[in-house]
């Protein structure tokens, strides 16, 4: 399906991934909690093998393949994985098996239900940063790697008490990080104010970062 969607785009896919951390959701579909990371890692393992086009013999815990052959092939070599969470074992994974990442704020009284470290503030995803390009160096990975994170100073765009200048300063102190990309929530109750909010968006604030 990833492959297919790529060919329709032109070449367009990001395929974001993370294992996730809510036990029911791993109950509601039959799927053991404990052996989450295992079954991750051979995912992912599996998908690049499938999307080589070539005939994949294959024998783990979750798939098993005779001599099968997938297409179409991605239009993209590699296809982009950018894998979600603040773990450190997501940052070793992006280090050596992924082309992007994508942090989320994560409130440090929620941390531990969450599974996932701490991320409220620039200092938090600095040395988050840190971390991964340590792994990223050590692992001989020259490639560069996304970063996609949001930016939610200045409020809503489409409020009249929009800080323009608080978003945009905190886009770029991002940026200097090393944050490549950042997420933006469509709001609007219609499809038109969510036509009209990204309009705006694009208008105010990525033509100036541009």
């Amino acid at each position: 399906t990833v492959a297919t969607l790529d060919r329709l785009s032109g070449g367009r896919v990001t395929l974001g991934v993370g294992t996730g951390y809510l036990k029911p959701e791993y109950f509601a579909l039959g799927v053991d909690f404990e052996t989450r990371n295992a079954a991750f890692d051979e995912s992912l393992e599996v998908l690049r093998l499938t999307w080589s086009g070539e005939s994949v013999t294959y024998d783990g815990d979750g798939f098993s393949a005779r001599a099968n052959t997938a297409l179409p092939t991605p239009v993209q070599d590699p296809l982009p994985i950018w894998i979600g969470g603040n773990s450190k074992l997501t940052l070793r994974r992006v280090a050596t098996k992924a082309q992007g990442w994508m942090p989320m704020p994560n409130p440090r009284a929620y941390a531990a239900a969450r599974r996932s470290a701490a991320l409220e503030t620039l200092e938090d995803l600095a040395e988050l940063l840190g971390y991964l390009r340590a792994h990223a160096d050590a692992a001989g990975r020259t490639a560069p790697i996304d970063v996609m994170y949001m930016t939610f100073d200045g409020g809503d765009i489409t409020d009249d008490g929009f800080g323009l200048d608080e978003h945009l300063a905190a886009l770029h102190a991002q940026a200097d990080l090393g944050v490549t990309w950042n997420a933006v929530n469509a709001s609007g109750s219609t499809r038109a104010e969510v036509l009209e909010m990204v309009k705006a968006y694009g208008r105010d604030v990525v033509a100036v970062m541009a």
